[in-house]
C-alpha cells in the first residue's frame, strides 16, 4: 500500500508499507499536521551533518574570530567523524564514545609546530578544547531543533550526553 500527501506548497510526500493500517495512519497524521501548520518534511533527518554545517555556517552571522577558531575544530575533529552521517543517525552513545576518544586524542600542534607520529611528549587535547568541539556540534543540533522543532529524531544525542 502507498499513501501520498501534499503540503501547503504542493510538495508531495509518500510512504509505502505492506500494511494498509500503517499507511492510513501515517497519511492521517501528516494531513492533520499540515492542517495545524506543524508539518515538516519527514526526510529532514536525512540531511548530512556536513551539509547542515555548511548551510548553517553560510547563513549565520558569526564574527570572523569565531569562524577562525571553529573551522579548524570542525575540519580536524568533527568533519572526519560526522560529516557523512545523516543528522538523525547520530545516537547518544556514539556521540559519547566520540567525546571519550577526543579526551584521549593528542594535539595536532605543539609549541607552534605540527605534530608527527613519533612525538610522544605531545599533550592530550585540553578540556576547554574538547568543550569547544562539543559545543560546535551541539550548536548544530540546537539550531536544527529551532529551525525544525518537530523533527522525528533524537536531537538530544549530543546536547545532553556530552556536556
Amino acid at each position: 500500500m502507498q499513501a501520498t500527501v501534499r503540503d501547503r506548497s504542493g510538495d508531495r510526500y509518500s510512504i509505502t508499507d505492506p500494511l494498509k493500517s500503517v499507511v492510513k495512519r501515517w497519511a492521517a497524521e501528516q494531513e492533520a499536521a499540515i492542517a495545524r501548520g506543524t508539518f515538516r518534511d519527514p526526510r529532514l533527518g536525512e540531511i548530512k551533518v556536513g551539509a547542515w554545517h555548511a548551510g548553517v555556517s553560510a547563513a549565520r552571522g558569526i564574527e570572523e574570530i569565531t569562524k577562525t577558531k571553529n573551522m579548524p575544530l570542525w575540519r580536524t575533529h568533527c568533519e572526519p567523524q560526522w560529516a557523512k552521517w545523516p543528522m538523525a543517525a547520530v545516537a547518544r552513545l556514539e556521540a559519547q564514545e566520540w567525546v571519550n576518544r577526543l579526551a584521549a586524542t593528542r594535539r595536532a600542534r605543539h609549541q607552534g609546530k605540527p605534530v608527527t607520529d613519533d612525538d610522544e611528549d605531545v599533550p592530550l587535547l585540553g578540556a576547554a578544547t574538547i568543550a569547544d568541539i562539543v559545543h560546535l556540534m551541539s550548536s548544530l543540533y540546537r539550531l536544527a531543533m529551532r529551525e525544525y522543532p518537530r523533527w522525528s529524531w533524537s536531537t538530544r544525542s549530543l546536547t545532553s550526553s556530552c556536556q
